[in-house]
């Protein structure tokens, strides 16, 4: 999300193409610095959330996902997600549930930043330079709560320009379950 946000935080100022990696990404010792899927979902969950976005006629909601992404409790997420919503709320795989406030969103990129009242224990989600080639683990809440959902892929171009800023293009879909 950070490649593509207009939108000022403190925490996410100055860093330009960029990729979600997991806190503390080590590899167990004897494992060549390669960390399983396993091990990084295991290493970023706490901070992967659910967000519904109810509309003003109370009858329409959204679910997608974001990622807690600073220790503040803001959530990066999809602009498109949120865009009609009159209620917003956050929520974990354990079920826990917090209203959150918008801080900030740009249209043209699809980004919206949330802000939850009181953020999940554990690190946020750090932000670190993609590699042409390198490995993608998409880690995703399910619209129907209680799991999250993953696919793997790689980073099949870094830095493509367009109109607004600079994006990475990856080959991973992620499908809802």
């Amino acid at each position: 999300f950070a490649a593509l946000a207009r939108i000022k935080i403190a925490e996410l100022k100055g860093r330009s193409t960029a990729a979600l990696t997991p806190p503390a990404a080590t590899a167990p010792s004897g494992t060549a610095g390669i960390l399983s899927v396993s091990d990084i979902v295991g290493r970023i969950k706490h901070a992967v959330v659910g967000v519904a976005a109810s509309a003003k006629d109370g009858k329409t909601e959204t679910v997608g996902s974001g990622f807690i992404v600073s220790p503040l409790g803001h959530v990066a997420t999809n602009n498109h997600l949120i865009d009609k919503a009159s209620k917003i709320v956050a929520f974990l795989a354990d079920g826990t549930r917090w209203p959150v406030t918008v801080t900030g969103r740009d249209k043209r990129t699809d980004i919206a930043v949330l802000k939850v009242a009181q953020p999940p224990a554990g690190p946020p989600i750090r932000w670190a330079a993609a590699e042409l080639g390198g490995r993608v683990v998409a880690v995703a809440m399910s619209p129907a709560g209680g799991n999250v959902i993953i696919a793997t892929g790689k980073v099949e171009q870094v830095g493509v320009a367009t109109q607004y800023n600079q994006f990475i293009q990856i080959n991973t879909a992620i499908e809802p379950r």
